[in-house]
Formats: structure tokens, sequence, C-alpha cells
């Protein structure tokens, strides 16, 4: 976001609610920050700031995303929604047809 309030850049998908919005050192505001993005502005703070400067102000920034994932988590266990390990087997049997597939393909062509 910048000065004016013009919302730009590429859209995150979680957490729906932006965190604090962060200043950055050329007028722009960074509305919601990616892991990424935070480690990078942890990055430049080390030199420009010193390192334990740049340490408190990484980990209070790191917090808000951090808990919107600790209840995403949260919210998807509750209802019941299946994590990435509980497609495990589906992806392995995906896999075994689609190799059947192949070597048929490969027979026929």
């Amino acid at each position: 976001m910048n000065e004016w309030g013009e919302i730009g850049g590429p859209l995150e998908g979680w957490p729906a609610a932006p965190s604090d919005p962060i200043k950055l050192r050329n007028g722009l505001w960074l509305v919601r920050p990616s892991p990424r993005d935070l480690r990078q502005l942890f990055e430049e703070e080390v030199i420009e700031d010193g390192r334990e400067a740049a340490i408190a102000t990484y980990r209070t920034r790191i917090r808000q995303p951090r808990d919107r994932l600790c209840a995403k988590r949260q919210w998807e266990s509750d209802v019941g929604m299946p994590r990435t390990t509980d497609w495990r087997p589906w992806g392995i049997e995906i896999d075994s047809i689609d190799v059947q597939l192949q070597s048929l393909l490969g027979k026929t062509a």
C-alpha cells in the first residue's frame, strides 16, 4: 500500500485480515507481508539498525502471521478438514495410475 492508501503488488491468500502495515524506507506500506518479506526486512535492518534491534522487530512482526496460521490450522482441525498428509495415499494411487497409463500409451504408440 502506498502513502495514498492505494493497494498494489501481488495478493496473498491467507490470512484474510492484514497485519499492521509496515512503512518501508521507500515510503510505501507493506500491508500483508509474507514470511519471505519479513526475512528480507530483517536482513536489511540488521545492516542498518544492528542485530539486536532487528531481532526484536522481527519477533514482533512474525507473531501476527504466525498466530493467524495457528488459528487457521486449529479451525481446519475443528471442522475436520484434511491435512496434506491425509491426501498422500490418494497421491500415490494417482501416480500409479499415471505410470500405468504412460506405459499403455508407450506400447500402443
